[in-house]
């Protein structure tokens, strides 16, 4: 422009022959064409309302900067020369005039509100990618997460003990024998696949010390039990199948062989039968050809498919490891003994003795009954056996013709020496009283307490005032 002059347009869409031209310059005063009228430049500078750029009023009577316009949506503005009639080179700017309404108010409150929106627009763009972007970041890791937990624990499942989940189904019968090793049990439980490998119940048994106090018998498992539960099962008592037993000591075959019938689940008959064969039930060849005496007494545990043979032998073979352990037949040959002689005593040690202290007094007295004229031992226990033997029964009080019964091949009153053979199961320190008595002219014994204790003597007349005790007290003399 050659004189200076920067002319601002504007037009005024609501009335089309309504116009106006303005025009500032840095002279004093410049002059502003509306009609006829004319303005200061100073009062033109004044007006707020107006810029120093071409201006267009739309339709709903705002000012849109055509420069706004143009940079806006061309992003550039180029220079024309226009003769506007008044010989003045102009500056136009090249725009689209159909857009100009999407072009937002410039210095009105309508703009301002609608370029913050724009702003909050934008925010809302950003935030709404950044939350995307820190979605996806989340679900990169949570699969990479997942894949790396699964490959771990393939890879950790190819070193660690094999084993089964869970509680396990069904029901199985394991066996737990004597002197079994918690290694043995395991191989056990997986045979029958309550665990899946023997190392997983004995490493889970490794950290449960109760496991070393397992007893032997029959445990009702699961199959395919984790190891731990496994162990956890088995230290319950009600998983252990109950055929247990308990033989006293100085019980007689008889009331031994009852015993076995109530808990073990067998005829009375069929364990007269077992009975009947003492060789093939292990008895020793010193026995006599029979079981009295070998049928030891303890607690018992009967395999599920126990016969009565495999019970009786159990005990057999149990009478003859605490012979072994207290050298019972080396011992009776340095007395001089046959070892049945001395089984047959500490029969009649268990039957006779009230109290276990008195074992061996008792013992004495039989020997030394047995070493003077008449050699009789005098027992009433032997006429009891015999009774019992005979299906009659035991008696609180025996008569004279039951202990001379001449059918009676039990009665030590009439028959000299010991009886044919032990009257019941002795138990190992009346066996060891038997083989050891202690020195003593003993000849004669009576309880005399209600707690079986004996009162012992050597002369007929020391043993009358005992009696006397006994009577006294109503003891059974």
């Amino acid at each position: 422009m050659t004189d200076g002059r920067y002319p601002v347009r504007s037009n005024y869409y609501g009335d089309e022959t309504h116009s106006r031209r303005r025009y500032v310059d840095d002279s004093p005063r410049a002059r502003a064409t509306y009609g006829h009228e004319e303005y200061s430049s100073d009062d033109f500078r004044q007006d707020s309302r107006y810029e120093e750029r071409e201006y267009e009023r739309a339709s709903g009577g705002s000012y849109y900067s055509k420069q706004y316009a143009d940079e806006e949506y061309y992003g550039y503005a180029s220079d024309e020369s226009n003769d506007d009639g008044y010989g003045r080179r102009t500056v136009s700017r090249k725009y689209d005039y159909d857009d100009l309404d999407d072009v937002e108010p410039v210095g009105t409150r309508i703009g301002r509100r609608a370029a913050r929106h724009r702003d909050k627009r934008k925010k809302g763009k950003d935030r709404r990618q950044s939350s995307v972007a820190f979605v996806m970041v989340i679900v990169v890791f949570a699969v990479l997460g997942l894949v790396g937990w699964w490959g771990f624990d393939k890879i950790m499942g190819i070193f660690s003990t094999p084993d089964y989940e869970g509680n396990g189904k069904g029901e199985v019968l394991v066996e737990v024998h004597k002197g079994d090793t918690i290694t043995q049990i395991g191989a056990s439980m997986a045979e029958k696949d309550v665990v899946k490998s023997a190392e997983a119940f004995t490493e889970a048994a490794a950290e449960v010390p109760e496991v070393a106090s397992v007893q032997p018998g029959t445990y009702k498992m699961r199959k395919q039990m984790s190891g731990a539960s496994a162990v956890n099962l088995m230290l319950d008592p009600a998983s252990k199948v109950s055929r247990t037993f308990t033989v006293p000591e100085g019980k007689s075959t008889i009331g031994t062989l009852e015993i076995i019938s109530k808990k073990g689940g067998f005829s009375l008959d069929e364990l007269k039968e077992a009975a009947s064969d003492p060789a093939g039930l292990g008895v020793p060849s010193w026995g006599r050809n029979n079981v009295e005496g070998f049928l030891y007494p303890d607690t018992y545990q009967l395999e599920p498919k126990a016969t009565p043979k495999d019970a009786l032998k159990m005990m057999v073979d149990r009478s003859k490891q605490v012979f072994t352990e207290i050298n019972l037949e080396t011992r009776a040959a340095q007395m001089g003994k046959d070892p049945y002689d001395l089984l047959i005593i500490a029969s009649l040690v268990e039957m006779e003795a009230g109290i276990e202290s008195d074992f061996g007094k008792i013992a004495r007295v039989a020997f030394n009954r047995l070493d003077h004229v008449p050699n009789f031992l005098n027992f009433d226990s032997t006429t009891q056996y015999w009774l019992e033997l005979t299906g009659k029964g035991r008696k609180h009080l025996l008569t004279n013709n039951e202990l001379r019964d001449p059918e009676n091949n039990y009665s030590t009153t009439v028959n000299k020496g010991l009886p044919p053979t032990a009257i019941s199961s002795p138990g190992k320190k009346a066996v060891e009283a038997a083989i050891d008595p202690p020195p003593g002219d003993w000849m004669y014994f009576v309880a005399i307490d209600e707690n079986g204790r004996s009162e012992f003597a050597v002369t007929q007349e020391e043993h009358n005032a005992n009696v006397e005790i006994c009577r006294q007290k109503n003891l059974g003399c």
